[in-house]
């Protein structure tokens, strides 16, 4: 028997051919070698879990947002009932992940981060005309 080296190799895997993406979920691949005699013996077989390709997308998203809108501190009537939209983005987000369904998942992410900026505009303007009728009235 010669060594793996010598011997040419392929990847086994009836669910996955050349032209075709994995799905997601767990796959059994084998890993063969033909030798000399043109028999093909198993050298070992591996599990591998293919992730959603959104899934990285909303793990990114997931923690910026959460620490944003936990850190919120909105004196804004108005900031702060766009913070509670935002929220309910967030939470639909969590939701929609773990039903697997990371694309959705990541649009309700991407509008509460849209949500939470509006909200931030807003206090800033609150925040400024706060200021300018307090000096004004000095």
């Amino acid at each position: 028997m010669r060594s793996l080296v010598e011997e040419p190799m392929r990847l086994a895997n009836s669910q996955v051919g050349p032209s075709k993406a994995a799905k997601v979920g767990i796959h059994l691949y084998s890993l063969y070698y033909v030798d000399s005699s043109s028999m093909t013996n198993l050298v070992g077989q591996e599990f591998l879990y293919v992730h959603d390709a959104f899934e990285r997308a909303y793990r990114n998203l997931l923690s910026d947002i959460g620490t944003r809108i936990t850190s919120a501190d909105y004196q804004s009537p108005a900031a702060r009932s766009v913070l509670l939209e935002a929220d309910a983005n967030y939470a639909r987000a969590i939701t929609l992940a773990g039903e697997g369904r990371f694309q959705n998942a990541t649009i309700f992410l991407s509008e509460a981060a849209s949500t939470l900026s509006q909200a931030n505009s807003i206090e800033r303007t609150y925040v400024a005309s706060v200021s300018t009728s307090q000096s004004s009235s000095l």
